[in-house]
């Protein structure tokens, strides 16, 4: 891999490069440390969590003129975090498993933490929905494809990693109707996908899907997620597909995953563009899934609500009812 994160409770990662990870780390322990007589760097893998070693940072290699990451496969001192089945089905290790895995990972770990990260980001996730789909969906839409992710235990598939949330949130989603949604100004291909195959279909001048002459569905659905490596980098896809009432694709595009995207939104802190009714909304769908007090132990394990929300929102997810801060945010 050509990319890495310094600590397992961090969203962002980046590429690998000397003078980078130099200033990144500051040359600092536990990134860099002696084994067997010998400096060695590490980091954190982005997808699993687990610890890697820095290869050819200082060294020339035979094989590649890049250094890049390798996972160690075991506990690096400094290093909090190690999970063995994470790092057996982590893509990076999985290469050549094209589609994805259909085991499920324990109620720990990364399942733990995409399901905070899902729920104090959750209008970054839809936000991300909205732009790569071109649907502005509403609430009680976003709200029924969590309650959908939730019900497929969509966070515990081995498949779904820290750098993937939004997409893979998608996929493990079920087809719904977009009936009623607006089509995000611009989307002109979408919205005329639909009109010429969907010839009932109506909008309005807001964009909206709206009633016709005559009855009509729209549906839309996330299939065939796929990875692949090239160059030693993960490319992560799935398509996504508007369908009309018989089941039929009027509308295909393929989604690219983009990490260092939500990673950027997840350190933006512009209280302007959140959304919190959407967040209070997906606290509901968990607090009457789990339970009050397992909703407030994932927030609080992913640093809480971070300072762009507001200071009620996070003041009653603590015990005590002290604020909740996330670092970086």
């Amino acid at each position: 891999m050509h990319v890495y994160k310094l600590q397992a409770q961090t969203f962002d990662e980046k590429e690998i490069e000397r003078t980078a990870f130099e200033r990144d780390t500051r040359k600092l322990e536990p990134w860099y440390q002696v084994s067997d007589d010998k400096q060695r760097e590490y980091a954190v893998c982005p997808a699993c969590d687990n610890p890697i070693q820095i290869i050819g940072l200082y060294e020339e290699l035979r094989h590649t003129d890049r250094p890049y990451g390798r996972h160690t496969g075991k506990p690096v001192t400094g290093f909090d975090y190690f999970n063995a089945d994470n790092f057996e089905w982590c893509p990076y290790v999985r290469k050549n498993q094209s589609k994805g895995s259909s085991r499920k990972r324990g109620m720990e770990g990364i399942s733990l933490k995409i399901l905070g990260i899902v729920l104090t980001q959750f209008d970054r996730v839809i936000y991300i929905i909205r732009k790569e789909t071109g649907v502005r969906i509403s609430s009680k839409v976003a709200r029924t494809m969590l309650e959908n992710w939730i019900e497929a235990e969509g966070y515990r598939f081995h498949d779904a990693t820290l750098r993937n949330i939004p997409w893979m949130f998608a996929y493990r989603s079920k087809g719904l109707s977009i009936f009623g949604q607006q089509i995000i100004k611009g989307q002109d291909e979408l919205r005329l996908a639909i009109t010429d195959r969907i010839p009932e279909a109506r909008f309005d001048e807001k964009g909206h899907i709206t009633r016709g002459n005559k009855f009509y569905e729209v549906t839309w659905c996330f299939v065939d997620y796929r990875r692949k490596t090239e160059e030693d980098r993960l490319i992560e896809m799935v398509e996504f597909e508007v369908c009309d009432g018989g089941r039929n694709v009027v509308f295909a595009k393929t989604i690219t995953f983009d990490p260092r995207y939500f990673a950027n939104l997840i350190n933006y802190s512009n209280p302007d563009k959140r959304e919190p009714h959407l967040i209070a909304k997906a606290k509901e769908v968990y607090e009457r899934k789990f339970g009050a007090d397992f909703t407030r132990s994932i927030v609080n394990l992913v640093g809480g609500f971070d300072a762009t929300l507001p200071e009620s929102m996070r003041a009653e997810m603590m015990p005590g009812g002290s604020p909740t801060e996330s670092s970086g945010q």
